[in-house]
């Protein structure tokens, strides 16, 4: 109940926040969030804010910032790749060809950032996720042999750092104390890295890096557990207000 409550407000939230408009290009904007996702980002942030404190309206405004960052990141990533499905439809280059979709990317990214400017401490922190997921993309091109380290190195950097910073927002959001804020960015951090593991092992024949052609199926499941284990040691500090946090990172890890 929790999460169906608070995704349906992730998504008004989001509708609020987008421009409005008939255009192609407002059309597209649209397209690419909705139906939208799992929303888990978002979700770990208000989950991180429930820890510290109270989920404020500004904790719903910073969470959707967040989703609009990981919608502009899977529209660029489709055209990159050439994937033609997102989210059991065409993706939006296919839908409305590669250079609308560029510039989708574009708004989605401009427009998060745009709403962040009410939450300056909280906005160096995503612009510096941001700035690392496109490193990880980088270093992720042509890479055709990757070792272990370097496939982790690029999960970290493509994946957990939005996982993290999600969790950091919603703990600075929540007046939460530093040690807290750092239990939150290390616990989504290794959330972020068993996500995308357990996402791989879910998906063998997806484009692009795979931690399967350096682990066995059975070797990145445990890989899961360990991570999933380590992340709950560090949300230990926030007694009582941990549920929604462990649950969320329990049902989008199962292997």
């Amino acid at each position: 109940m929790w999460i169906e409550e608070k995704r349906k407000r992730i998504d008004e939230v989001i509708c609020l926040l987008l421009p409005k408009g008939e255009s192609p290009f407002h059309q597209a904007l649209n397209y690419s969030l909705f139906p939208g996702g799992k929303r888990i980002r978002p979700l770990m942030c208000l989950a991180s804010c429930e820890a510290c404190g109270d989920i404020t309206d500004e904790a719903y405004r910073v969470a959707s910032a967040i989703e609009l960052i990981h919608s502009y990141s899977l529209v660029h990533d489709d055209i990159i790749d050439q994937d033609e499905i997102r989210r059991g439809k065409q993706s939006v280059y296919k839908e409305y060809g590669e250079n609308l979709a560029i510039l989708v990317g574009d708004g989605l990214l401009t427009l998060a950032f745009e709403t962040l400017i009410d939450s300056p401490d909280v906005a160096k922190e995503v612009i510096s996720a941001s700035s690392l997921m496109i490193e990880g993309q980088v270093e992720e091109i042509g890479l055709s042999e990757p070792t272990k380290e370097q496939i982790y190195q690029i999960f970290y950097k493509k994946t957990a750092s939005l996982f993290s910073v999600s969790c950091v927002a919603g703990g600075i959001i929540g007046e939460g104390n530093r040690k807290q804020v750092e239990a939150l960015r290390i616990a989504g951090e290794k959330f972020g890295l068993a996500f995308q593991i357990a996402d791989d092992i879910a998906d063998k024949e997806k484009k692009g890096l795979n931690i399967l052609s350096v682990l066995s199926p059975e070797e990145a499941k445990e890989e899961v557990k360990s991570l999933i284990n380590s992340a709950n040691e560090r949300l230990s500090i926030f007694s009582d207000k941990q549920g929604a946090l462990k649950e969320l990172m329990r049902r989008f890890t199962l292997v």
